[in-house]
C-alpha cells in the first residue's frame, strides 16, 4: 500500500505543533508496523528547515518527497519575513526580560502604572503593531504582483502558444507552483489512498484516488469570536465539499462525530469513523528541563500551575486567571500560572490581569521548545485545561503520561478523553472561578498524596501507543480503498 500524506497548507505542519504532532507520531507509527507502507509527503517549498525536522520520524519507512518549486518572488518574500519575524523575537525577548527585571523592583502600583502607559497596548500588542508597520510594504507588493498576475494570466489565453509556453515557465520561475499544479505533481505518483489531516486548502484537491479526511472539530462554528468570518464561512463550505468526496471522514473522539460530522457536516455515519491519539512519544521520551534550570530562565515560582495553549477566546484563560486571584487572596500564597503558546497576549486578558493585581504571579513564556513542556509538566502542581472546546485535547494526556495532575473543563470530549481517571483528574465548570479555584486548592495542599496513584495512571496512559494507533489508520486507509 501506498498512502499519500497532504502537509502542505501553505506551510509545512512543524512536527511540535497542533496537527503537525498528530502527523508526526503518526508517521513514526507507520514506522513501527511488521510492514510498514510506502509514504509520499506533500511538503512546502519555503519550509526546507521543517522538512528535516518532519522527516526526522520517517526513519525505516520508503518516503517520496514531493516539493513543488518555489519562485524567485517567493524567495524573496521569504527572506524579508525571516528577517522581520528574527527582529520581532529578538525584541520581544527583550520587552519579556524587562518586564521580569521590573516586577521585583519596583512597587506594584507603579508597575501597574508603567505597563497602562506601554500598555494600554502591552508587549503583545507593540511587536504586532510593529509586525504590521514592516510587513505593510509586502502586503502592498503582494496585491500589485497579485494584479498584474490575474492580468497577465487573462492576456495569455488570448495569445498563441508559444507566449503560453513562454509565461509558463516565467510564471513558474517567479511565483512557484499553484495548487493545480501541486495536485498534478501529487496525482503522478500513484497513491492507493490519500490523507488528509486537515480540511483547510485553498481550493479542493484534485488527486483522483480514494481520499481518507480527519475533521478535528469545527471550533470556528461555535466560537467565531477571534476568526474572519468570511473565512469561516470558506473553510465550512470547502470542508462539506471535501467530505461529500472522501471515501471515510475520520475524527478524534465520539463528541466530534456526533456533534460535527453527523449533526453539523451531514455526513452519513456509515462514511465516519473515530481513533483516538496516544500520547506523544516526543513528549514521554525525550530529556526534558529540569525546574533549576526553568527557574533560572524564566523566574518562575516553585509552586505554579501550567496551561499550554495559544491564546485563542474558547481556551478561556480568562477564567485560570480569575481562578488564580481567587486562590491567591485565600491562600496568601506566592503560586504562579504559567502560560505557553504561539500567540500574543490579548488586551482584554491584559486588561484583566491590571485589575486582578496579580500580574507578577501570571508569566507567559511564549512559543518554547518541547524539552520545557516537558519539565513544565513535570514541575507544575497541576495542568489547568478550562478550555471550552475540543476536539480532542493533548495536554491532558501529556500531563497525566509525565505524573501530572489534571484540573480541566467539565465538557463532553473532555470527559471522553480523561474522565475515567477520576481520582487524579478534577473536572469543573469552566465558567465558574471560584469552582477552578477550589480544585486548585486541595491540589495545592494534597499534591504529595498523588504520587502512588499518578504512577499507576501513568501506566494506563501509556498502555495506548502510537503503534496502535498507526495500525488503525492503516485499517481505515483499507477500508478507504476498498470503498
Amino acid at each position: 500500500m501506498k498512502i499519500g500524506i497532504w502537509c502542505d497548507f501553505g506551510f509545512t505542519l512543524r512536527p511540535s505543533e497542533g496537527i503537525g504532532v498528530f502527523v508526526a507520531q503518526l508517521l513514526r507509527g507507520l514506522s513501527q508496523q511488521p510492514q510498514p507502507p510506502q509514504v509520499a509527503l506533500v511538503l512546502n517549498g519555503n519550509d526546507r528547515k521543517i522538512h528535516h525536522e518532519l522527516l526526522a520520524y520517517t526513519q525505516g519507512l520508503n518516503v517520496e518527497v514531493i516539493v513543488p518549486p518555489i519562485g524567485v518572488l517567493q524567495k524573496l518574500r521569504i527572506l524579508y519575513r525571516q528577517t522581520i519575524a528574527k527582529w520581532l523575537l529578538r525584541t520581544s525577548k527583550y520587552l519579556l526580560r524587562l518586564e521580569h527585571w521590573m516586577r521585583p523592583r519596583l512597587p506594584r502600583a507603579l508597575l501597574a502604572k508603567i505597563l497602562s502607559h506601554l500598555g494600554e497596548i502591552g508587549s503583545a500588542k507593540i511587536i504586532k503593531l510593529l509586525a504590521i508597520a514592516m510587513l505593510s510594504p509586502l502586503l502592498l507588493t503582494d496585491i500589485l504582483i497579485t494584479i498584474a498576475y490575474l492580468t497577465f494570466k487573462h492576456l495569455v489565453r488570448l495569445g498563441p502558444v508559444w507566449v503560453n509556453a513562454i509565461w509558463k515557465a516565467l510564471r513558474e520561475s517567479l511565483f512557484g507552483g499553484e495548487y493545480a499544479y501541486i495536485f498534478r505533481l501529487a496525482r503522478n505518483t500513484v497513491c492507493d489512498v490519500w490523507f488528509l489531516p486537515y480540511p483547510g486548502l485553498p481550493v479542493k484537491p484534485d488527486l483522483r484516488a480514494p481520499l481518507l479526511l480527519v475533521v478535528h472539530d469545527i471550533v470556528y462554528r461555535y466560537y467565531p469570536e477571534g476568526y474572519d468570518p468570511v473565512q469561516n464561512a470558506e473553510l465550512f463550505k470547502l470542508t462539506e465539499e471535501i467530505a461529500s468526496e472522501a471515501k471515510i471522514t475520520a475524527c478524534l473522539s465520539e463528541t466530534v462525530r456526533e456533534n460535527d460530522l453527523i449533526n453539523e457536516l451531514q455526513i452519513e455515519r456509515s462514511k465516519t469513523a473515530v481513533i483516538p491519539h496516544a500520547v506523544p512519544n516526543d513528549i514521554v521520551e525525550q530529556k526534558y528541563s529540569s525546574f533549576k534550570d526553568l527557574q533560572q530562565r524564566y523566574h518562575i515560582p516553585e509552586n505554579f500551575f501550567f496551561y499550554p495553549s495559544a491564546f485563542r477566546p474558547y481556551k478561556n484563560h480568562a477564567l485560570a486567571v480569575r481562578a488564580l486571584a481567587i486562590l491567591i487572596n485565600e491562600q496568601q500564597q506566592n503560586v504562579g500560572l504559567v502560560f505557553t503558546g504561539i500567540q500574543g497576549m490579548p488586551p482584554r486578558l491584559q486588561t484583566l490581569l491590571d485589575d486582578s493585581e496579580i500580574g507578577d504571579h501570571v508569566f507567559i513564556l511564549g512559543r518554547v521548545s518541547r524539552e520545557d513542556i516537558a519539565g513544565l509538566y513535570r514541575s507544575a502542581k497541576a495542568l489547568v485545561f478550562p478550555s471550552l472546546h475540543e476536539g480532542f485535547g493533548f495536554p491532558p494526556l501529556e500531563a497525566l503520561a509525565l505524573g501530572c495532575p489534571v484540573v480541566c473543563s467539565d465538557i463532553p470530549v473532555l470527559r471522553e478523553v480523561v474522565g475515567s481517571y477520576k481520582e487524579v483528574v478534577q473536572l469543573v465548570n469552566p465558567y465558574s472561578a471560584k469552582a477552578l479555584a477550589k480544585a486548585l486548592k486541595i491540589i495545592l495542599n494534597a499534591r504529595e498524596q498523588y504520587s502512588q496513584v499518578l504512577a499507576t495512571t501513568r501506566k494506563l496512559v501509556l498502555s495506548r501507543n502510537w503503534q496502535q494507533v498507526a495500525n488503525e489508520w492503516l485499517r481505515l486507509c483499507t477500508q478507504a480503498i476498498n470503498n
